[in-house]
């Protein structure tokens, strides 16, 4: 890990700091780094099997899209809600 990381304030998500973040949807790079969140965006769809596969695998908070594109309106509130 960088120094500059070590120095960074972060930011605080429920809790927990979060000071490094990994921007990968490759379910081995998520269960084996040391980043404090993961970034998990990807340009299809949203769907709600593949969201949940990285939130389960992942040891550390997940923030992953959920519209844009095509995907607007309800079914990004719906994506996001579960």
């Amino acid at each position: 890990m960088p120094q500059e990381i070590y120095n960074a304030s972060g930011i605080k998500i429920f809790g927990k700091r979060i000071k490094s973040l990994i921007y990968t949807t490759d379910l081995a790079i998520i269960k084996n780094n040391n980043a404090d969140g993961v970034i998990a965006v990807y340009p299809f769809t949203p769907q709600l099997a593949i969201n949940q596969a990285i939130i389960d695998i992942s040891p550390t908070p997940v923030f992953v899209g959920v519209g844009g594109g095509t995907t607007t309106g309800q079914r990004s509130i719906d994506i996001a809600l579960n």
